[in-house]
């Protein structure tokens, strides 16, 4: 295990501790000018959504809701029945003038490892090709080298709400694995200000892998990009 990992929940916990949990909120914000960890937002809701079927309903749900933009980015979307029902969404609202931008990341999108080799995956331009001719804004991250790799999973719509967490886009995520079983990981649903503040990171990861410029409410550098 890397030193960080055990240091900084050490140093958390050593904080708490001589603070005092009845001064919670002071000591988030000194723990944050101490460490260079993003101060806490207040006045945010988050819902927990615990599995893939979950959080693919209630995404699908709000970007159809979409009248201004919508911004994803993932590090696996592959080429199958769920990233497609989330390709026509998007598509759908394009054609209505929506304006729809996604970031995959291209090692893990189109790509695979296999006895420490790099195989090919399926996610074909022929296959993503009509949706950009909707007008969906496709970006690939980082194409030419191996580091640094696109790992968050983030969903932003209208600057209203916000999707962050573990989940990919794939069907392994609705029906596990044979041999290894189903995925663990977890998604939430944020309104609020934090929105703000992924919307600043995803246009941050926006400018570094496409020349495509964001314009409108969603070129706005609403705020710190203190979620990461």
């Amino acid at each position: 295990m890397k030193p960080g990992r055990i240091l900084l929940p050490l140093a958390c916990a050593l904080h708490f501790a001589f603070c005092g949990w009845a001064q919670e909120a002071s000591c988030l914000d000194s723990l944050s000018q101490n460490t260079g960890l993003p101060s806490p937002i207040e006045g945010n809701a988050v819902e927990i959504l615990y599995d893939a079927a979950q959080y693919y309903d209630s995404l699908l749900e709000d970007i159809g809701k979409a009248q201004d933009y919508i911004m994803m980015e993932c590090h696996i979307f592959r080429q199958d029945s769920i990233s497609t029902r989330f390709l026509d969404a998007m598509g759908r609202r394009a054609e209505e003038g929506v304006k729809v931008y996604l970031v995959i990341d291209y090692l893990g999108s189109t790509q695979r490892i296999e006895e420490h080799k790099l195989i090919p995956n399926q996610l074909s331009r022929k296959y993503l090709k009509p949706y950009m001719d909707k007008g969906v804004c496709i970006a690939m991250y980082n194409k030419r080298g191996l580091f640094p790799r696109e790992h968050r999973k983030l969903a932003i719509v209208d600057g209203k709400v916000a999707y962050v967490g573990g989940m990919n886009v794939t069907d392994l995520y609705l029906k596990g694995i044979e041999d290894v079983g189903e995925f663990r990981d977890k998604h939430t649903r944020v309104t609020g200000p934090a929105v703000d503040s992924l919307h600043t990171g995803f246009c941050r990861i926006w400018s570094e892998c496409s020349e495509v410029e964001l314009t409108g409410r969603e070129g706005l550098p609403l705020g710190d990009a203190s979620c990461r």
